[in-house]
């Protein structure tokens, strides 16, 4: 299962995670340490677009996926974008 999203969303997401976790943290945040040059998977078994689909739809898509590699159903699609994707 991959995920992806844009860097921007991808370093809004970290910031507010994982570096500012709540009103305890004392002198401010720490950059982001993320790695922004990554390579996408060619034979990822299943695509989320984490900035179109909300938290549990992407949820649901990965116990779509372990259904359905249990069955042996092959590869899955990508969801959240123009490919279409399981529904």
């Amino acid at each position: 299962m991959h995920l992806l999203c844009p860097l921007e969303i991808s370093i809004e997401r970290e910031f507010a995670e994982r570096w500012c976790p709540g009103p305890w943290t004392s002198g401010g945040c720490a950059a982001p340490d993320i790695c922004a040059d990554y390579e996408e998977s060619p034979t990822a078994d299943l695509t989320v677009h984490t900035h179109v689909v909300g938290h549990w739809s992407a949820v649901d898509q990965g116990v779509w996926l372990a259904r359905r590699l249990l069955r042996g159903g092959g590869h899955a699609s990508t969801l959240g974008s123009s490919k279409g994707g399981p529904t």
